[in-house]
């Protein structure tokens, strides 16, 4: 009886079925699926050397270290940063320089189109690579193994030390600090051998980050362990040398042979007339750069005035790092300099200036600092209107030239009909007119060396922001010692 009322109860429901009466089942709807997303294709420019020549800048990419690229005195320097800036004045361009942040690879930001070439690569060994292309090795060098002189060994270090550094050298990456602290080190028996890091920028990113204790060991050229111990004796010593010499050199981007061939016949000529010997012996012979501490290699600093610089600039609103900006571009940081029209002091001070702003001891460096930040202050307020970066530049251009010129800059750039409160492609293009009697005279004014203000005024901004990527803002706290009281002797003028 049971099977026979379920045969019943079948029959009945496909009869409802079929009657309307109800659904018994019905398929499930076809999913829809969403439409599969676009592939974004990253166009990488490659640009050729006529490219970069119509442009008129060559970026490249390089780390900021001993070896490479860093800031002293204010000024650019390094090894691989006066090779390039001699190839862009081949190619009759200006040169642009970045460093990628610890961690990250030349070669990576390369791929990435955020540069032209990376300099300062070591060159792997074996074929071809396929992400970027190399040039012709110009330094060929063993590489050792340094630790601080009271660094003890690592054991797990040295059992490894057998081991080739080719099978790091194809990788060209940097490990982040994270990975290299020495208290990692000690505690993991299985930690990868020195040379295991060893990779583009890393001997002097490493190099710096010893002295300074961040990391126990650094894969260093032969050449600059040399340099570091002839100029701090006692301070790191070798572990070992690897077996295996490292090649550097340049990379690009694939398929760009036209400028891959540019690079290789520039370090030819390089090589032939003892450019490169030149500036080997200027940063691996000379320990000029190493003994500084006015160096952002080793130091963090622009000058030996830094702090007081920022004693004066600070509580006036000003970031410190524009006035050191300002004074590299007046003085070079030498607080004994004065024009031959009387301008005194770091900051190049115009005794008409520190009367107007009520500084009297404007010769000595802490009155120097104060008159010419006191200056500044004041010629922002000359210039109300507009964004705070315009303003600056304004107030800038009024430091070479005086406000009063500014202004009939401004008037002018309104009768020619541009806004008299923007700056770029507005005032700066209108200054140079003033040169011209035919349009200073619409203004009722004189000539000025409105060309040369614009200039000045973007050379500071341009080196500040330079600064702000190199140097933090904070400083220990401001010292002075009595000999910045002495007063700056006109006897040894400088134009």
């Amino acid at each position: 009886m049971r099977h026979s009322g379920f045969r019943l109860s079948i029959l009945v429901l496909v009869l409802m079925s079929v009657l309307g009466g109800g659904t018994l089942w019905s398929p499930p709807p076809t999913p829809v699926l969403p439409a599969p997303a676009a592939v974004q294709v990253l166009h990488i420019p490659r640009p050729t050397v006529a490219d970069i020549q119509k442009r008129g800048v060559l970026t490249v990419l390089m780390h900021h270290d001993a070896m490479s690229y860093f800031l002293y005195r204010g000024r650019e320097h390094g090894f691989e940063y006066e090779l390039a800036l001699g190839f862009a004045q081949q190619l009759g361009v200006t040169l642009q320089v970045q460093t990628p942040p610890p961690g990250v690879a030349l070669t990576q930001w390369l791929v990435e189109g955020r540069g032209d070439i990376a300099a300062g690569v070591f060159i792997p060994d074996g074929g071809p690579a396929a992400r970027v292309r190399y040039s012709q090795a110009y330094i060929t060098t063993d590489i050792q193994v340094i630790t601080r002189a009271d660094q003890p060994h690592p054991p797990a270090l040295l059992r490894n030390a057998n081991q080739g550094p080719s099978e790091a050298l194809h990788t060209n990456a940097v490990p982040s600090e994270a990975s290299a602290r020495p208290d990692s080190v000690q505690k993991d028996a299985a930690a990868p051998p020195p040379q295991a890091r060893l990779s583009e920028g890393l001997a002097g990113l490493t190099l710096s980050a010893t002295v300074k204790k961040r990391v126990p060991f650094a894969p260093v050229p032969t050449p600059v362990v040399e340099l570091v111990h002839t100029a701090s004796p006692g301070t790191l010593r070798s572990m070992y040398t690897l077996p295996e010499p490292a090649r550097i050199g340049w990379a690009v981007r694939p398929e760009q042979e036209e400028l891959l061939a540019a690079v290789n016949q520039y370090h030819a000529w390089a090589k032939r007339s003892g450019l490169r010997k030149i500036l080997y012996e200027k940063y691996f012979i000379s320990t000029r750069f190493l003994r500084s501490n006015e160096s952002t290699v080793f130091a963090n600093r622009l000058s030996r005035h830094d702090p007081l610089i920022a004693r004066y600039a600070e509580p006036a609103g000003f970031d410190w790092r524009l006035i050191a900006a300002l004074i590299f571009e007046e003085s070079r940081f030498d607080h004994s300099r004065v024009s031959p029209r009387g301008a005194q002091g770091l900051m190049q001070v115009m005794p008409i200036a520190a009367r107007e702003v009520g500084v009297e001891d404007f010769q000595t460096i802490r009155g120097n600092l104060e008159a010419g930040v006191k200056y500044l202050r004041f010629l922002l307020t000359q210039f109300p209107d507009g964004q705070p970066q315009e303003r600056l530049a304004f107030a800038l251009s009024g430091y070479l030239i005086g406000p009063s010129r500014v202004r009939a800059a401004q008037r002018l750039a309104q009768v020619l009909g541009y806004d008299p409160h923007c700056w770029q492609d507005s005032v700066e293009r209108v200054f140079p007119l003033l040169e011209d009697a035919a349009y200073y005279r619409q203004v009722n004014t004189s000539f000025a060396p409105g060309g040369e203000a614009v200039r000045y005024a973007n050379a500071i901004l341009k080196r500040y922001e330079l600064y702000t990527r190199y140097i933090p803002r904070e400083l220990p706290a401001a010292y002075m010692s009595a000999s910045e009281q002495r007063p700056i002797r006109a006897a040894n003028p400088s134009g």
